[in-house]
């Protein structure tokens, strides 16, 4: 049995009965022996009115309990693609606690040839058995899946999301009634937008009864096949308010009727905040003081794409982990259209004492993720000797950060205008939302919605003077390529790393001082760097580099190393209505949180910046537009830029 310590889940348990998949485990079928897609189209799409209701929708979601072999979804992804507007997006959500092998959903979609087209790119994006959040895209960016693997009460209890329409589709009632239970009926009505529909085949008095009790209207219309009736309905009530930190209450919708959006700080977090806006048609103006993107942090010739991982499924764990998923996805799918990017997915080896790296067994994370090695294995995987073993990540890799930076603001040239050589110096409410001067008091840019992704450089703005962002310098050596050190295929982590050798030089890093503020490189820093790549690899020779053969940059981090991502809070707002969480007073007995509205935040990546900013894009996108957030709720108030306050004032302070 998996804990919650661990990211294990336990796949189906199934067989094949008559060319129909079968549970061994609940003793049902996975879909009906009389035409499994006819019924899919018949009681999840038919009895929501689909695709009628979206039409004339710019976005539409879906949630389902129980993904199953993901017929439905597959279906809903076609009937999606013959009929949506062109400019609309679709957002389905599913959970699954004991998930298919890709082996055995293969098996399931040569069932359906009609449906190959839309099956094929599912079965390659089909993730790693992992509990948590799985974001996967498709149609190029028009259609996500949200999948969720693990318990349906868990997952719904932490999602946050406003539905369209529910497929309810959970094994039958009397198998397996933990999908049909009240306070999961409670989770789906809290999700509901007012008139979100249902539709489900069973007609069990359970459902009826726990649907009608949480808001729904329940009729019983015809059944499919043999089935006499099934249930569908609407939602009348309204959503149910049970929200246990409503100090982190998601912003109420940006109301111009103008999507445009000022970014600030055109390093990753910000190239890739204006990239996920520009998807989604934001006209997003990018305001950099620099020349040009990734001068800073993100401006190194190589960095490694790895997860930061703990010995247990921490919260830090969870988050990095989910992040490392959906950048290594990301960064493959633009590899394939963008050829030019440097991006190697070798694979990384981490170096760690042997009963350090043992420990991490307990995450039960599968071997297409995370390995245990031995100092043999590890050297036959990097290419060189090396004194330790540890841990293999193979779906890990080194990334050319500014390479990636300039295509993605060259991709969308019509959305994201490029203000370069300007110093955004103050943020100013105005009618229209917000005003951005520069240091010469001048205007740059009226918008209703800005992000500031400048790094440390966040706290010069009035408003976000009490955030807790510390600037670190780091130092990097560039080692240039010999004989030796050419036989290096992957990255390697230890107290530093070094990644394979890019235009004939390999990447050392990297020192970490919070108090030294110079930005001319050092050399004791450099000896630092070289003792620690020699202690590791002795095989490794060079000569004595000069000090001109390296990078300073500074990073911003957090006091508890992850990122600040979100809505910006009102603080006098939140001082003077939640100075009694203190005393520990109930939630509910507080109002929800006042946050300056249209600002948001994307700052703080630190050393793990590669790994969190694309997702950490993807939150700010979600945010702005009402979409379902790609993370849990938990894991979005780790990241509230709220959360120092809060935990300040809980303590007392003022």
């Amino acid at each position: 049995m998996c804990s919650a310590r661990r990211f294990c889940v336990t796949p189906a348990n199934i067989t094949w009965r008559e060319g129909v998949l079968y549970s061994d485990s609940f003793g049902d079928v996975y879909f009906s022996r009389e035409g499994g897609l006819d019924e899919t189209d018949y009681v999840f799409l038919k009895h929501n009115q689909l695709p009628d209701r979206w039409l004339n929708r710019t976005a539409f979601t879906i949630a389902e309990t129980g993904f199953g072999t993901g017929l439905n979804f597959l279906v809903a992804l076609k009937r999606w693609h013959e009929t949506a507007p062109p400019n609309a997006r679709l957002h389905f959500i599913s959970v699954e606690k004991f998930p298919l092998l890709q082996s055995d959903l293969q098996q399931a979609h040569l069932l359906w040839p009609e449906l190959t087209q839309y099956s094929r790119p599912l079965l390659d994006a089909y993730p790693e058995l992992v509990a948590g959040y799985h974001r996967l895209e498709f149609l190029q960016g028009r259609v996500t899946l949200t999948l969720m693997l693990g318990d349906a009460l868990d997952m719904y209890k932490n999602l946050e999301a406003k539905v369209d329409a529910w497929f309810l589709d959970g094994f039958a009632p009397s198998k397996n009634d933990q999908m049909w239970q009240p306070e999961l009926f409670k989770q789906i009505a809290r999700l509901s937008h007012a008139g979100a529909t249902f539709s489900t085949f069973t007609v069990a008095g359970a459902v009826r009864r726990g649907l009608i009790a949480s808001g729904f209207e329940v009729t019983k219309v015809a059944g499919f096949g043999r089935k006499r009736e099934m249930l569908s309905g609407i939602f009348v009530d309204q959503p149910v308010c049970s929200d246990r930190t409503p100090w982190f209450a998601l912003p109420d919708k940006i109301k111009s009727c103008s999507r445009t959006v000022a970014v600030i700080g055109a390093g990753l977090a910000g190239v890739t905040t204006a990239y996920a806006l520009a998807r989604r048609g934001w006209a997003v103006t990018l305001i950099e003081r620099h020349s040009g993107v990734a001068q800073e942090a993100s401006g190194n010739l190589l960095g490694v794409v790895i997860p930061r991982l703990g010995v247990t499924a921490d919260p830090e764990s969870r988050f990095y982990l989910t992040a490392f998923l959906h950048v290594v996805r990301w960064l493959s799918e633009l590899k394939r259209q963008h050829p030019e990017l440097i991006w190697q997915d070798s694979g990384v080896l981490q170096l760690l004492e042997p009963k350090k790296a043992q420990r991490f067994t307990e995450l039960s994370l599968p071997e297409s993720l995370l390995q245990i090695v031995n100092s043999a294995r590890a050297s036959h995987l990097c290419g060189l000797p090396v004194q330790l073993g540890g841990l293999f990540y193979p779906l890990g890799g080194s990334l050319n950060p500014a390479g990636l930076c300039r295509i993605l603001v060259d991709s969308k040239p019509e959305l994201i205008q490029r203000y370069f050589h300007k110093t955004a110096l103050s943020i100013e409410k105005n009618s229209d939302g917000w005003c951005v001067r520069d240091e010469a008091g001048m205007t740059l840019v009226d918008a209703p919605v800005v992000v500031l992704a400048n790094g440390y450089e966040v706290t010069h703005f009035k408003q976000c003077t009490e955030l807790p962002v510390s600037k670190v310098r780091g130092q990097l050596t560039y080692l240039q390529k010999n004989s030796v050190s050419a036989a290096l295929n992957m990255p390697v982590c230890y107290d530093g790393y070094i990644t394979p050798a890019y235009e004939n030089q390999h990447v050392v890093g990297a020192s970490y001082h919070r108090s030294d503020q110079s930005r001319s490189l050092k050399k004791s820093d450099q000896n630092q760097i070289l003792n620690s790549l020699y202690e590791q690899f002795p095989v490794m020779q060079a000569d004595e580099l000069s000090l001109k053969s390296g990078r300073v940059a500074f990073r911003a981090t957090s006091k508890d190393h992850l990122p600040l991502v979100g809505p910006l809070a009102d603080e006098e707002w939140f001082r003077a209505h939640y100075e009694g969480l203190r005393h520990g007073r109930r939630p509910d007995t507080y109002p929800v949180a006042k946050y300056q509205a249209g600002l948001f935040v994307n700052v703080a990546h630190g050393s793990r910046g590669l790994v969190s900013i694309a997702l950490s894009s993807e939150i700010i996108a979600a945010y702005l537009d009402g979409e379902p957030q790609p993370i849990s709720r938990d894991l979005l108030n780790r990241l509230h830029p709220a959360r120092f306050l809060v935990n300040h004032l809980k303590r007392g302070g003022g």
